[in-house]
């Protein structure tokens, strides 16, 4: 960290402190950089915040990196960067992992503290999206060279080639079957299930999931879609068995989840470096989980050099260790070690939010294809609307911890915030404290008074296709 130069790298976690509130670390490094005693170095601390658009820098700056949300914990980082008054801003993919909303907040904000600070931006993405959006001019690496002094393409194209990279890729999957698929016992079966998490240090509990009831057939794929917490890593944790539900149950394959994670159920990370062992080499990864489905090792290991090889990674990977990697390559390795257990259910949380299009386009196939062959159900969670309904079979999409809307992939929305999401929209801000109604009121164009005096019940629309918005269940011309 420099008083010329700020960075801001892609895992805000992974650059912050973990035992350190982030106050004390902005007051260190201001310390560091500039002098002066605590007191000062506080108060230029939560002004940092307050000029990255944090709500409450006061109650942020008493927080830990893990009990914020990842757009706080970006925005932390960026008050971090900022603390040198740099005249250059490195920001390598800060965007890249965010639901669509905070990508865009976070977006704006940069765009913002350019101009009111006449710092340079250096941007490192592989996002033509976001590139539209801030650059002034582009250069296109390959092979370590500048290729590419390119021009801007205008904002529609630049989504267009986003978009066309992902579906080139093969991942849509035609043949998916729709959630709840009847063949055989439910890869996944949640039933009312309730995560609520306690507080501490006098912060009241909160509730990430209300009443959840999802359904992934076997040898189908279902998407799990929403904002940030919206709860679907926490029913995600639930289903894996790494999180115990408050209420509520849960069947993988048939049989009843033991609270705690077991083998038919295997979770792919969204960052695989962190979800594999640094020091393990690839291969031994993947031969190490058939082993503990019961292979022997010389089994095992013929297991892995087989799922390499179908994730499409050449023979000397398996000797590599995960930093020999690239991302796409270690996240293809994290799916061979999970199809290497045998599991029931696959759930792949953000599989593809770190990666460029190409990489996740080639990610998805891998999954459609493995799926397919192992006749394993996948619970795909995304924030990307437009990633699931081409490479899903049926949506499940969440707010404020309850399924709103249930649907084939290929049906037109109901729900006003699936629409919402559908137009790139963000919801404005987190849900209101009062449960009395529906939590999506206050921001509905078409809220009526019985949406705010009740929670509405998941309406059937037409087969497979289920709303939890009284007003337009029963009319798809409406809104």
């Amino acid at each position: 960290m420099g008083r010329g130069i700020g960075t801001l790298f892609q895992d805000p976690l992974a650059s912050l402190d973990p035992v350190v509130r982030v106050g004390d670390q902005l007051v260190e490094t201001l310390r560091a950089l500039h002098g002066g005693g605590r007191r000062e170095a506080g108060r230029r601390a939560l002004a940092l915040l307050a000029e990255t658009r944090l709500p409450d820098p006061a109650a942020v700056a008493r927080r830990y990196a893990h009990q914020l949300s990842g757009g706080e914990r970006q925005r932390v980082a960026l008050a971090l960067a900022l603390a040198g008054d740099p005249a250059l801003l490195i920001a390598d993919e800060p965007a890249t992992a965010l639901d669509a909303g905070v990508r865009a907040a976070v977006t704006a904000l940069l765009a913002d503290l350019v101009r009111r600070r006449g710092m340079s931006l250096l941007m490192v993405t592989h996002d033509p999206v976001l590139t539209a959006g801030l650059a002034d001019r582009v250069l296109r690496l390959e092979a370590g060279r500048i290729a590419e002094a390119a021009p801007l393409p205008p904002p529609a194209a630049a989504a267009g080639l986003a978009v066309g990279a992902v579906a080139a890729g093969g991942g849509g999957d035609g043949e998916v079957h729709a959630g709840g698929s009847d063949r055989g016992a439910p890869a996944l079966a949640c039933r009312g299930v309730v995560v609520r998490y306690a507080g501490h240090g006098g912060r009241p509990g909160v509730t990430a999931v209300r009443g959840a009831d999802l359904t992934v057939g076997a040898g189908s794929t279902l998407a799990l879609v929403g904002e940030s917490g919206s709860g679907k890593t926490s029913l995600a944790r639930v289903a894996c068995g790494h999180l115990r539900p408050t209420a509520g149950s849960v069947e993988v394959g048939g049989r009843p989840g033991p609270g705690r994670p077991h083998r038919a159920a295997q979770m792919i990370f969204q960052d695989p470096y962190a979800s594999l062992d640094p020091r393990q080499a690839c291969g031994d990864a993947v031969a190490e989980a058939a082993r503990a489905a019961g292979a022997s090792p010389s089994a095992a290991h013929a297991a892995a050099v087989r799922l390499l090889a179908a994730a499409g990674l050449e023979p000397d990977v398996a000797r590599c260790r995960p930093h020999a990697l690239s991302g796409g390559q270690r996240q293809r390795v994290a799916i061979a070690r999970a199809l290497a257990a045998r599991p029931a259910l696959l759930v792949a949380d953000e599989p593809t939010g770190s990666l460029d299009p190409a990489a996740a386009a080639l990610l998805i196939e891998v999954l459609a294809r493995f799926r397919r062959e192992a006749g394993c159900g996948l619970l795909l969670i995304t924030h990307d609307l437009a990633l699931a309904r081409r490479t899903c079979g049926s949506l499940a999409v969440m707010f404020d911890g309850r399924v709103v809307e249930l649907l084939p992939a290929g049906a037109p929305p109901r729900h006003p915030y699936t629409r919402a999401l559908a137009a790139g929209v963000a919801a404005a801000g987190p849900a209101p404290p009062a449960a009395e109604g529906c939590p999506y009121a206050p921001r509905c164009p078409l809220a009526q008074e019985a949406c705010r005096t009740a929670v509405p019940e998941l309406l059937t629309c037409a087969p497979g296709h289920a709303s939890r918005c009284p007003v337009t269940a029963g009319n798809r011309e409406t809104h």
